[in-house]
This record gives C-alpha cells, sequence and structure tokens, in this order.
C-alpha cells in the first residue's frame, strides 16, 4: 500500500551557541528521510549564529532550509516558548517538531517519524538520543568517528493511556502541525523544562481523537 509523503517541519531555535548549532546542523545535512524543511528562529543578539547558518545554507544549495525569523523576544527562559510559538506561522509542513541548536539526532530520526505517521494522523513519539563523540559539522568532521546513542523514553508521570510523560524532552515527539497551532506552548507561566511536557499533555488532552505511537530507539548505533 502506498501512503502520502508527509511533510516535516522542523523548527531550530538558537540563542547564542554558534559551537553547538554547527553540530546541530551538520544532523539535520544527514537525514536519510527527504521530505522536510528547516524553520530557523534566533535571538536577536545572535550575529554569529545567523552568519553560521548563512555559510550553511550557501553549501548546502537547498531550498528546505528557510531563511532565518529573528525573534527580538529571545529564545530563553519564558521567552523561548514564545520564539517557539512564533515559529508556527512559518511553518508549511504537515507535522511539526522543535530542535534546538543544541540538539543531535541521528540519521534516521525523520524517517523513524515518518514510518509512524505514513498512515493517519497521529503524534509520534521516538525515545532520545544521547550522543559522545567528537566535534562533527559541515565544515569538516573525522569520517572514522562513530557517534553512539541510547534510547531513553519519560521515567515519570502517566497520562490516560498509560504513557509515561513526566520527563518527556520536546525533542522527542512530533505532532500535526494544525494541533501545534492550537495548543502548543500556550501558557505563558510554564518554564522552558515544563512546556516540553506540558504542551505534550495539552495536545493528548484536546485532541483526543489523536493516538499516539512510540518507538524506543536502539540500546546502540550510529550515523
Amino acid at each position: 500500500h502506498t501512503f502520502p509523503v508527509k511533510n516535516f517541519s522542523v523548527v531550530l531555535t538558537y540563542y547564542g551557541r554558534p559551537d553547538t548549532l554547527n553540530r546541530a546542523l551538520y544532523c539535520l545535512a544527514q537525514q536519510t528521510y527527504e521530505h522536510f524543511e528547516v524553520v530557523p528562529i534566533f535571538d536577536g543578539h545572535c550575529s554569529a549564529g545567523l552568519q553560521l547558518y548563512e555559510q550553511f545554507c550557501e553549501v548546502m544549495q537547498s531550498s528546505k532550509y528557510r531563511p532565518p525569523i529573528v525573534f527580538e523576544g529571545g529564545c530563553r527562559e519564558h521567552h523561548g516558548n514564545a520564539c517557539r510559538q512564533h515559529a508556527l506561522s512559518s511553518c508549511g509542513g504537515d507535522y511539526v517538531l522543535w530542535y534546538g541548536h543544541d540538539n543531535l539526532i541521528d540519521k534516521d530520526f525523520l524517517q523513524t517519524h515518518a514510518q509512524q505517521v505514513r498512515d493517519g494522523m497521529c503524534i509520534s513519539v521516538v525515545g532520545q538520543r544521547h550522543f559522545s563523540n567528537r566535534e562533527r559539522t559541515i565544515f569538516g568532521f573525522c569520517p572514522g568517528d562513530r557517534t553512539s546513542y541510547r534510547g531513553q523514553l519519560p521515567l515519570s508521570g502517566v497520562d490516560k493511556d498509560g504513557l509515561k510523560i513526566g520527563a518527556l524532552d520536546l525533542l522527542q515527539y512530533a505532532v500535526p502541525l494544525y494541533a501545534a497551532k492550537r495548543w502548543a506552548f500556550t501558557e505563558e507561566h510554564w518554564s522552558t523544562y515544563e512546556a516540553d511536557w506540558l504542551t505534550f499533555a495539552s495536545i493528548r488532552k484536546n485532541e483526543p481523537d489523536l493516538e499516539v505511537r512510540v518507538n524506543p530507539v536502539p540500546v546502540c548505533g550510529h550515523f
């Protein structure tokens, strides 16, 4: 059976760490799944990061990397939630996920989400990756240096379907864009880290027809 292609909008937030941004962009460039766009949103005081992103786009020569949005409110603390919410208006995918400048993902990360959502609208949860490696960037890396990771799903807090969400990381889930626009980061008092799992809980509560599909990552692997 052939399913319609699902497009992902990856909201990339950045605030002042060009070294980690370099690695995060490398991970995006290595994705095996092709149907995604990157919607970058930058803190207003981030000239070094903007310059790095522009250099990256020149190297990649791909329309999937959208022009950067500069958000004067900043991406720190509560502003981080406003920043992620603001970026949603520029997203054009079927699904959205949020990717921080200090995150690292393996090459099959989006492919795993795509497999889970291919036959209908749902919430896709993929086990978080923990990386340990030397510097890897789009501008230069050691080809023989492999990155190991292990999967961890949340260990505290359970929703009505038994999914443990109390420690859910924002990077772990992809949600339909329409649901994100309605329910993501809706409370100004949520702290940056609370918003990770409270946004998930809000979408689950207000969109009860969306099935949750969970795919833990292997114990070890490389990209």
